[in-house]
């Protein structure tokens, strides 16, 4: 009884917290006016004092600042509930300038904790001091570590062999990589240049292909990989390798037991840095990194390659709905989703709209861009050996088993898709439907935003396809991009079954000036655009620039909030299927 008295006290007392934060939070004028009254009161000379006291969220600050170790004890709960309400109030508090809670901590800090101030950059950037004692090696030796760790893996699957062996023999000095394939350190005589960067490169998107599988992931850290990632961060100062590093560094933070190493090799130093870097890979990789390392276990929610929770970024408390965003034909989730200029001289205003922009006018929602391959031409493929990897079914799979994962399912979906982006997620629902394991992913499946997808083909995909084939290559994806195509019609026909059947929200727009790359041509057509059911909107932009507003008032981003905020507000709770937390 006495334990359960402590527990009803701990959650009365968050409770208590949280709706102090919320009360601070939107309506900061009644607490001001209530704190006023009361302070009048009981303490009337004292009344000066109260008038300097800070109001709204950071009245809540003002709190934790005083009381740092109180709201430290909470989030170290040991229920889970409690760990997230006193996270939540932190997350939302404005704390004064030059606040961190650095001088709080202590040996019996959590790693939860840790990690969580870390996100949130709640900590001084030299809290975390660098624990490894790798120093800078010669190029050389780079190298031979490099060489020795991949040697070390398996060819589990043929993408990973092929670029394996692309990182052996490829590069500048790739004819005398090959004559020293099994060189090893004794034998230097044989190596007559160093690695250059574009070398270093290679061999990363080797070890990033390797982190992607997980039975290699155990192997790179038994082999000394977080070491050998120290020695590329440490000699090598350029953005593309930074980025890949943060990208195996996510990938391996999928093993809840990695967390350990990675903090005792001084990885959360480089992760907070980078958190704040300009480079929208690089924070997102580094969010989705902390985001893994901060789980309790491997039921908690995981975030594979390629999914990225770009909002909230900070407070996952208030997550009501999720907005997944997936980009077409050559697209990424940081091209694609980009603001568009409005002259030829400016500077796009955000990199990520959806990232920027959302949480301000949808705070409520958390916001999911997926990163996924896709090509033009094989020639152009970046693993050209494993065809199947190129198929929409073989990449719908692998992109449905990364969004359960990561929890998408769990709480009404939005989908919001550019071009070939809108087949795939037609494809995902297509697959979902065959099996029960999805089956609260497709019932709460609320709504669709299509921007320029082809749902009846595209001319000129047809043309590449035609008797131009032989000279473009083009590639699984551009086949099926063909007018009319047979899977094209078996998609839409399976598609608007299911959107029928669960009375389903759609929101279509369409391109209406032709591509600069082909003159007075349109690569998705009006009529192709128009799915025939919800509301459609034409647009005076081209393909590429269809998804891309120029700024919040633009009509591309108004009326995809506006519909937002439609569905959300006529979502029935009795529709809403939760999924079982126990």
């Amino acid at each position: 009884m006495r334990i359960l008295g402590k527990i009803s006290v701990g959650v009365a007392t968050v409770l208590s917290g949280s709706w102090l934060t919320s009360l601070a939070s939107n309506d900061p004028k009644w607490l001001t006016s209530t704190i006023d009254s009361y302070a009048k009161q009981k303490f009337p000379k004292a009344y000066h004092f109260v008038l300097n006291l800070p109001t709204g969220p950071e009245t809540v600050g003002f709190l934790i600042s005083h009381y740092p170790c109180l709201f430290l004890r909470l989030t170290q709960y040991n229920h889970w509930l409690l760990q997230i309400f006193c996270q939540e109030i932190i997350s939302l508090a404005i704390l004064p300038q030059g606040f961190n809670f650095n001088g709080y901590l202590d040996e019996s800090t959590s790693t939860h904790t840790l990690l969580f101030l870390t996100r949130n950059a709640l900590l001084d950037e030299n809290y975390h001091a660098n624990k490894s004692e790798v120093f800078e090696k010669e190029e050389k030796e780079l190298w031979v570590a490099f060489h020795q760790l991949l040697l070390s893996l398996p060819y589990t699957e043929e993408c990973t062999e092929w670029l394996t062996q692309f990182a052996f023999h490829g590069g500048k000095t790739g004819h005398n990589l090959y004559k020293t394939i099994f060189w090893h350190s004794e034998d230097e005589d044989n190596l007559e240049t160093t690695s250059s960067v574009e070398e270093i490169i290679l061999f990363m998107k080797a070890l990033r292909k390797h982190s992607e599988v997980k039975e290699h992931r155990g192997l790179i850290m038994e082999n000394n990989g977080l070491d050998v990632l120290r020695l590329v961060v440490k000699n090598y100062d350029d953005v593309r390798i930074t980025r890949l590093v943060c990208a195996i560094l996510g990938n391996l933070a999928v093993d809840v037991c990695s967390c350990d190493d990675m903090i005792r090799k001084g990885w959360l130093r480089d992760l907070q840095e980078w958190i704040k870097s300009m480079d929208s890979i690089v924070k997102s990789h580094s969010l989705r990194t902390l985001m893994n390392l901060e789980r309790n276990s491997e039921l908690d929610d995981v975030f594979e390659d390629g999914i990225f929770v770009v909002a909230p970024e900070t407070n996952f408390g208030r997550v009501e709905v999720d907005l997944v965003f997936l980009h077409g034909l050559r697209g990424g989730p940081f091209r694609t989703w980009r603001s568009r200029r409005e002259t030829s001289t400016e500077t796009c205003t955000t990199d990520c709209w959806p990232r920027d922009w959302l949480p301000v006018d949808l705070p409520e929602c958390r916001v999911i861009v997926v990163e996924y391959d896709t090509e033009l031409s094989g020639w152009t493929s970046k693993c050209p050996v494993q065809s199947e990897g190129s198929t929409i079914d073989y990449r719908v799979s692998k992109i449905l088993s990364k969004l359960m994962n990561a929890g998408v399912g769990k709480r009404p979906v939005v989908w919001i898709c550019h071009s070939l982006g809108g087949l795939t997620v037609k494809q995902i629902l297509s697959n979902a439907t065959s099996s029960s394991d999805y089956c609260f992913l497709l019932a709460n499946t609320r709504a669709f935003i299509f921007y320029a997808v082809p749902h009846r083909g595209s001319d000129i995909a047809s043309m590449a396809a035609g008797k131009a084939r032989y000279f473009l290559l083009p590639s699984v994806d551009v086949k099926v991009l063909q007018k009319d195509s047979q899977y094209l019609i078996e998609l839409q026909k399976n598609f608007m079954k299911h959107v029928q059947k669960r009375k389903i929200d759609i929101l279509n727009f369409a391109e209406t000036q032709p591509a600069k790359i082909i003159r007075n041509t349109t690569i998705v057509s009006v009529d192709s655009a128009d799915i025939g059911i919800g509301e459609f909107v034409p647009l005076l932009v081209d393909h590429i620039n269809v998804c891309k507003p120029c700024s919040r008032s633009d009509p591309a981003y108004t009326k995809s909030v506006s519909f937002i905020k439609h569905v959300i507000l006529h979502d029935h709770i009795d529709d809403y299927i939760p999924v079982l937390l126990f």
